[in-house]
This record gives C-alpha cells, sequence and structure tokens, in this order.
C-alpha cells in the first residue's frame, strides 16, 4: 500500500493485484461532514405541500395509429440508426414498452404539449423499463404516473437524505434525476443523453451492468454524476470530458478498467474525483495536475503502477 497525502488534495493508491480489493462504500450524507457524498450539490426551493402518490399508469387500449404519429413525432432524437428503428420492432425492448405507454399518456397526448414534455417523459419511460422498474424497492414518487414530470419524486429536497425522483427545480425541464439505492438493475440507456438541461445525475448504490453511454458527454450542464457502487465495466469513456461544469464524480466500487484518460485536464471545475475499487491500470496521467480545483481524490484498489506525479503537490 502506497498511501500519499498531498497539500490541498487527499490521494490514497494502492499498487496491487485487486485479487481482494476491500469496498470502500459511498458514504452516506453527514451533517457538517466534508468526506460524505451528498444526494445531490445543490438545493432547490422548499417542496410544496405533498401530492397523492399514484402508481404508475398501466397501458389502456391504445388509439390507433397513436404509437406511430408519437414515434414520427419523436423520430429526429430517438433514432440515430437502424438499431435504434429495429428496437420498436421487439415488443419488450425498453423503447417499445417506454412508446406503449406514451401512446396511452394523456399528457403526452393533449393538445398543444411541447414536444419537449412529450420527449421528457419517453426518456423517463425508458429509463424505467430499461433497469426494471416495476421491481425497484422504491414506488413512492409517482414515476410515470399522470402527473407532470416535474412532480415525479417523494417531495424531498435534492440537498437533503432520502430524495427519491426527479427534479425540474423550478424550471420546466428536467434538471437533476435521482435513483440512488433504489434497486436499479439492467443498463444505463443511452436515451438519458435527451434530457438536454440535465445537471444532476445520481445513480449510485445499485446494481446496473454494462457500460457508461458514451452519449452522456453531451450534457454539458452535468455538475454532478454518482455512478458508484454499481456493477459497471468496460472503460471510462472520454466523452465524458467534455462535462467542462463537473465538480463531484463518484466512479468508485465499479469494474472499470482500462486507463484513466488524458482528457481529464479538461475537467477544470473538479472538486472531487473518486476512482476507487476498481480495475483500472497504466500509470496517472500529468493531465491530472491541471485539476486546480480538486480537493479529493481516491484511487485505492486499482491496478494503477508508476509514482504520484510531483505537480500534485501544487494543487492547493
Amino acid at each position: 500500500l502506497l498511501g500519499g497525502v498531498v497539500t490541498g488534495v487527499v490521494v490514497a493508491l494502492t499498487l496491487t493485484d485487486n485479487k481482494n480489493p476491500s469496498p470502500v462504500p459511498v458514504p452516506v450524507p453527514a451533517a457538517n461532514s466534508d468526506t460524505s457524498v451528498p444526494i445531490s450539490p445543490s438545493p432547490i426551493m422548499p417542496p410544496s405541500l405533498p401530492i397523492p402518490v399514484a402508481s404508475p399508469t398501466a397501458p389502456p387500449t391504445q388509439i390507433p395509429g397513436t404509437a406511430d404519429i408519437l414515434l414520427q413525432d419523436l423520430e429526429q432524437w430517438i433514432i440515430r440508426t437502424e438499431q435504434d428503428r429495429l428496437a420498436f420492432e421487439d415488443p419488450s425492448s425498453p423503447q417499445a414498452l417506454a412508446l406503449a405507454w406514451l401512446s396511452s399518456d394523456n399528457i403526452a397526448l393533449s393538445e398543444g404539449r411541447p414536444i419537449s414534455t412529450v420527449l421528457e417523459r419517453y426518456v423517463a419511460a425508458v429509463v424505467y423499463f430499461a433497469t426494471d422498474g416495476p421491481n425497484w424497492s422504491r414506488q413512492d414518487f409517482n414515476l410515470l404516473s399522470e402527473l407532470p414530470v416535474c412532480d415525479w419524486n417523494n417531495q424531498i429536497p435534492t440537498d437533503r437524505a432520502g430524495t427519491i425522483g426527479i427534479f425540474c427545480e423550478g424550471m420546466s425541464s428536467i434538471r437533476r434525476v435521482v435513483f440512488y439505492d433504489i434497486g436499479l438493475t439492467g443498463t444505463m440507456p443511452w436515451e438519458l443523453s435527451l434530457l438536454f438541461d440535465l445537471q444532476g445525475l445520481n445513480l449510485g448504490m445499485n446494481a446496473l451492468t454494462g457500460t457508461l453511454p458514451t452519449e452522456l458527454g453531451d450534457l454539458t450542464n452535468m455538475d454532478f454524476l454518482n455512478v458508484a457502487m454499481n456493477n459497471l465495466t468496460g472503460t471510462i469513456p472520454t466523452e465524458l470530458m467534455r462535462m467542462t461544469l463537473l465538480a463531484n464524480a463518484y466512479f468508485s466500487s465499479n469494474k472499470l478498467e482500462g486507463t484513466i484518460p488524458s482528457q481529464i485536464g479538461g475537467l477544470t471545475s473538479l472538486s472531487l474525483l473518486q476512482l476507487a475499487d476498481n480495475l483500472l491500470s497504466g500509470s496517472l496521467p500529468g493531465e491530472l495536475t491541471q485539476l486546480r480545483t480538486l480537493t479529493r481524490l481516491t484511487l485505492n484498489h486499482n491496478d494503477l503502477i508508476g509514482s504520484l506525479p510531483t505537480e500534485l503537490g501544487l494543487l492547493t
């Protein structure tokens, strides 16, 4: 075990074969603690009076042709390739299930509704079906109900423990998605990248598999990303390095492999970066020293080699 404390940055680095890594859980938010993993970094306005919890609506008999019309309306966003189109021919795919639900959703079918409203409801439905939503451990936050998407949450502000759901934070579009520790399985759908105004995504402490979608790099307004404590594989996509506003990034306790992208030096807003308990290899990129606002960096329990860049001592 090689441990080092560098001025201004806490660094933990283990050069082992990673056969028996000790899990480093994402800490539960605690009052007056700067080492806790926050549920989300930004407060929202105090919640309104609680609303009745509504269960996801089961698709009733659809109006003939409704799905085709909706698919045509959304096509420019949700169909990029022929493979995307083929997904709708499989009635069990998350995309087909989401479209079927949307075809009976009163808000999506209402006259004069913005297409952005339809798109957000479709994306939320894809996430629900792609991650086995019917078997989530929490069902008390109105997801896929006939309420507006901004009410698909449990009415607890995003700066407090226990918050779950989708939040607009006083705006008309989705700003934060918090599905922390509610039993998500399956894979992260690329359609999350269609939430163009998204600033925070918290999918930590679940059982997600597969790889991180490269399309997430299109979410350039993101300041918070937590996918820690899942079963994600593959590499850290270089496309994520386009999130130049990202301040807190949690990737720890997965099965991510490969090297740390050198493009990480472009994330100049980072203050916290957790990469511990993965299968990362190679040496530390010197570009880490470009992260002038970084105050916490965890690297322990990986297969990293080499020495710590001396320039890390300049991060004060």
